[in-house]
């Protein structure tokens, strides 16, 4: 909403440094205790710099695609030496699709899931939303075993379905 940004605690910009720096360390943190690190990011519908969120182009108007970006580039400059031990997956739609293992996941931010009401809450676009995916990469040969949402802020998990409980 235009009209709140003047009282947020930090404009958009200065925001991004921000979490770009906290993003970072993260990311170092994690190499202390691993050998590798795999980040994946795909666009939400809060980061966008349009007054919708757009389906064409969706990263380019996403400052989440731009965060990641950034966070990449950092960590695989233009020029220098890259850091082998981390590796990127910034798609340029809402999806990300990957193999862990021989598990495979569906990363997406799930704001394309609509409805949901008093009773069932967010559990019923969060299984409609599932089963058209499922449906959708099944057609491409892309069939996932679990697919990871973020839109909802609930903690939810199961066998097939992960949807994270991050603060608002």
């Amino acid at each position: 909403h235009e009209e709140l940004t003047e009282s947020n605690e930090e404009y958009t910009m200065q925001a991004m440094l921000d979490l770009l720096g906290v993003m970072t360390w993260m990311i170092n943190q994690l190499l202390e205790k691993f050998p590798n690190v795999f980040v994946v990011g795909v666009t939400g519908n809060h980061g966008r710099n349009t007054k919708k969120v757009r389906h064409k182009n969706r990263a380019f108007t996403s400052f989440d695609w731009l965060l990641y970006q950034l966070i990449k580039r950092h960590y695989h400059p233009t020029e220098g030496k890259p850091n082998q031990r981390v590796s990127f997956m910034i798609p340029d739609g809402p999806d990300a699709y990957y193999r862990i293992y021989n598990h495979r996941y569906l990363l997406t931010h799930g704001d394309q899931f609509r409805g949901g009401d008093g009773i069932t809450g967010a559990l019923m676009p969060i299984m409609r939303g599932f089963a058209k995916k499922s449906s959708r990469n099944a057609q491409i040969n892309q069939e996932f075993d679990t697919m990871i949402i973020g839109h909802w802020h609930h903690l939810f998990q199961s066998r097939r379905v992960i949807v994270n409980g991050s603060l608002k």
